[in-house]
């Protein structure tokens, strides 16, 4: 099963038809192994070389198309829904225009400490890490620099293992910190990968937070496997003042500020930056412009084939 295929590029695409070729001592097309491909190609496209598609091991492959039809990120949203469905046919209503204008917030607009900040999407990477060393730094000060580290830990068991780099893992929270939930703790509670809160209390322990809503939920360590016998425990939180759009698609983000200027710099930021937006009214704008609306041909081209 390959995920996110948008971003896999043909050269990636005849790597591995070629590695399982040999693992399986098959010629046939990825070694005879049955392939699922998931993925919006819409979305954001490969970082070097060309779609996937474009390669003739897709062509040998002959994959079944399975279109998929119902939104269910937005399913509570028809407007969202429906701005969603002009920009990826690559027809924006003047409704749509102006509906995305109202979104604008000025950059100066100020959010109360204890209140959910929006994550704020950016098409380049510049900003980010910037953006939220320096909230959590001043947030820190307020604080009287009372902090909490949440050190991941590696439970080793095949030493023979190769050894895997934790530090990532790590985190540093204070209180009223704006942070990401990062993997799927529990879905009946909300608790997925991209639900948003504020850090209202920390021991030892676990961290509380308060979401959306207002709901408070204790938050505990997460096991997470790695690809052999040894597991990583940590704590399942980032802070998310800031973030690129590459880093955010596969997320739902429901609070969301984005920038959709005159940055957006590839085909399908713009369309993957309000598409992690769960809901219109959580969604505000930092800049817009008319230019950042870029389709692939290519992409389009594919889609219409499958009709």
């Amino acid at each position: 099963i390959i995920d996110e295929v948008s971003m896999m590029d043909d050269e990636l695409f005849i790597l591995i038809d070629n590695l399982l070729k040999r693992i399986k001592n098959n010629d046939k097309t990825f070694g005879g192994v049955q392939v699922i491909l998931v993925g919006d190609f819409f979305q954001l496209p490969p970082v070097n070389f060309n779609y996937c598609f474009t390669s003739e091991i897709w062509e040998q492959l002959n994959p079944i198309p399975i279109v998929l039809t119902s939104l269910i990120r937005q399913k509570d949203d028809v407007i969202l829904q429906e701005i969603l469905e002009e920009i990826r046919n690559d027809k924006p209503s003047s409704k749509t225009i102006n509906i995305l204008k109202s979104l604008i917030v000025p950059l100066n607009y100020k959010y109360k400490d204890d209140e959910i900040k929006p994550t704020r999407l950016f098409p380049i990477n510049i900003n980010v890490d910037k953006i939220n060393n320096y909230e959590f730094k001043k947030l820190l000060k307020i604080n009287n620099n009372e902090k909490k580290d949440y050190n991941a830990a590696l439970i080793i068991n095949n030493s023979n293992e190769p050894k895997i780099d934790i530090s990532n893992y790590n985190i540093t929270l204070t209180l009223n910190c704006q942070i990401m939930i990062i993997r799927n703790i529990s879905i009946e509670n909300k608790l997925v990968n991209g639900t948003r809160g504020i850090v209202i209390a920390m021991n030892s322990l676990n961290v509380v937070i308060k979401d959306l809503e207002g709901n408070n939920h204790i938050i505990e360590y997460y096991t997470d496997d790695t690809k052999g016998k040894n597991k990583i425990t940590f704590m399942p939180l980032k802070l998310a003042y800031a973030m690129s759009i590459h880093k955010s698609q596969g997320s739902s983000i429901d609070c969301l500020e984005i920038d959709l200027g005159n940055d957006v710099f590839t085909t399908g930021q713009l369309y993957t930056a309000l598409s992690r937006a769960t809901n219109i009214k959580n969604l505000k704008l930092t800049n817009f412009s008319s230019n950042s609306f870029i389709n692939n041909e290519n992409v389009k081209k594919f889609y219409q084939n499958l009709k």
